[in-house]
């Protein structure tokens, strides 16, 4: 069996987008803890403590559109309609394309400035790790979009043709009907 027909179900999407619900909740948790010792520390230096909870702020607003874009996710999959899955996409795309771009400065600022080889796998780490998070979690959910995109264009009587497999060149797409 191919990935795209392990990935065309709809069981792994919703499964995808409810870890990456549960990593965004666990991730709120944690920034909002971290803005209580924040603003229960009384530092000396008033410009870092007005800094650091609006930086945090920012990141718990981050993951609250995140969730909203998860939740909107899974009832464009429960829909199979994939308008709704379309912003789940792009913003996974855009912080993917974001995280990618970091990590190349990590690795390149890291050998500029000539840090010890852990430093350089300490500064590095985080942005690998991260990419192939998002990797993980953009793939099954993109071929599920393709697979949803040509079932509703078969239904509409718009399809024409074969659409090749991202996994294999030489097949087709999974056909959405086999799948509902």
């Amino acid at each position: 069996m191919n990935a795209a027909k392990i990935f065309s179900h709809p069981i792994i999407g919703i499964f995808v987008t409810i870890v990456h619900l549960t990593a965004c909740s666990l991730l709120i948790f944690h920034l909002v803890w971290c803005l209580n010792q924040a603003v229960d520390s009384e530092n000396d230096n008033e410009k870092s403590a007005i800094k650091y909870p609006t930086i945090l702020l920012g990141f718990v607003a981050l993951c609250l559109v995140q969730i909203i874009m998860c939740l909107i996710l899974i009832v464009g999959i429960l829909k199979k309609n994939h308008h709704l899955m379309a912003p789940w996409i792009a913003t996974t795309y855009i912080s993917m394309v974001a995280v990618f771009f970091y990590t190349m400065v990590s690795i390149s600022s890291s050998f500029i400035n000539k840090q010890s080889l852990k430093q350089n796998i300490d500064r590095i780490r985080p942005g690998l790790i991260d990419f192939t998070i998002h990797i993980c979690l953009f793939y099954p959910i993109y071929i599920l979009y393709k697979s949803i995109l040509v079932f509703r264009l078969k239904k509409e009587g718009l399809y024409q043709g074969s659409t090749p497999s991202i996994a294999h060149g030489d097949s087709e797409l999974v056909d959405a009907n086999e799948i509902y």
